[in-house]
């Protein structure tokens, strides 16, 4: 596929070529694809029952995948069994989702950028050093090079 973008500062596609130039996924292993894997009422409600019963994830999703026949023939991974038996888990990783996004976002605000400015040379260089000390490394003023007519930096 060729892509190009254009002036008016959308993408073409300029060349498509319909067959694959890689092995597709081999029938056997497409049960690990999100696509493929569901969980039916009757497969929810097994777990639960299992889950009621003190039976511990791993062990339940061992026993159902054995009834079915092994893993490939169940419809979902064990990962999937675990949501189930674990809706906190979901929660939390949505949170955790979020946090992650807020924080990202916090450290993008603070990152230095072309179109910064600043009231004082002072104010720069305290922004700058406070940052530089984040990332692991210092400024020293003494360091930075001086215009030998004014002494300026």
């Amino acid at each position: 596929m060729t892509i190009s973008l254009q002036d008016d500062g959308k993408y073409r596609i300029f060349d498509f070529e319909a067959t694959h130039n890689h092995p597709l996924v081999d029938p056997s292993l497409s049960y690990i694809l999100p696509s493929h894997r569901k969980i039916n009422e009757a497969q929810t409600v097994e777990i639960d029952l299992a889950d009621d019963s003190g039976i511990k994830p791993k062990l339940a999703y061992e026993l159902t995948s054995r009834h079915v026949g092994g893993r490939p023939n169940l419809g979902y991974l064990q990962q999937d069994h675990k949501m189930v038996v674990d809706p906190e888990t979901i929660l939390w990783s949505i949170l955790d989702y979020t946090i992650l996004e807020i924080l990202f976002i916090a450290i993008m605000n603070d990152m230095p950028s072309i179109d910064v400015e600043f009231e004082s040379e002072a104010s720069a260089y305290e922004w700058y050093n406070s940052y530089a000390k984040e990332i692991g490394f210092s400024i020293r003023r003494e360091y930075l090079n001086k215009d030998k007519v004014t002494g300026q930096m």
